[in-house]
């Protein structure tokens, strides 16, 4: 890790968002293909809209499209093509028929379309270029996250990539990053302390009496018996 001056100024500087200049190669790790309409990126088009309705299935001009959705990798049934293509749960039992009709109507044979299961891809060893031991990949590891945001990414990009493989939120790996003073500010931890620290009240002030008597110290809010 080029863990120099640099490094640390330009890290602080993005606060916990993705490093802009950060390789291509980053981005494509991060966008992996989910399966279900609005899960990720379609797998058969450039945008959702371009999917076909429902009515227009059997339609020949989208034979191709429907073959195109078949062949991918994570459409390994009918009924994942349907959800793949269906808007919401409560229709995906009618996708699953039209589709059935479709495959008929072009005569599509599905074992030429159904393998084996893709491999997952395992984006932290793919970001890290090695797999770290069961016990580093925590969002309280340093190590770990600290080498994925000065690889460029954002704190919430770090929090999805670590909950491929074990439980992590936001706030963690934040306040890991402020320990290690890639990112500027108290951690959570350290607000709730500096709080209690003071009764749990705003401010350092004094209480002023009513005779005018000296003033007694307190930790709380400047409270005067002239005020009521």
């Amino acid at each position: 890790m080029n863990f120099n001056e640099s490094t640390i100024t330009d890290c602080r500087e993005r606060d916990g968002r993705a490093d802009t200049e950060r390789p291509n190669e980053i981005d494509s790790t991060l966008e992996v293909a989910k399966l279900g309409r609005g899960e990720g990126e379609p797998l058969a088009a450039d945008t959702y809209a371009d999917y076909p309705e429902r009515s227009e299935l059997t339609n020949p001009k989208n034979r191709s499209f429907l073959e195109s959705l078949l062949s991918h990798e994570l459409v390994q049934s009918v009924e994942d093509a349907a959800t793949e293509m269906a808007p919401n749960r409560t229709v995906r039992a009618r996708w699953n028929l039209t589709l059935r009709k479709a495959i008929e109507t072009y005569e599509l044979d599905l074992d030429d379309y159904f393998g084996g299961y893709p491999d997952e891809t395992n984006r932290l060893k793919e970001l890290l270029g090695f797999m770290p031991s069961d016990d580093m990949v925590d969002a309280t590891n340093p190590l770990v996250v600290s080498e994925l945001y000065v690889a460029g990414l954002s704190v919430a990009e770090i929090t999805d990539v670590l909950s491929d493989h074990t439980v992590a939120d936001a706030q963690t790996v934040e306040d890991t990053l402020k320990r290690c003073g890639l990112i500027s500010g108290a951690t959570a931890e350290e607000q709730v302390s500096a709080f209690e620290e003071q009764d749990g009240k705003l401010g350092g002030t004094s209480v002023a009496t009513e005779t005018g008597e000296s003033e007694s110290e307190t930790r709380g809010l400047t409270v005067s018996a002239n005020d009521f």
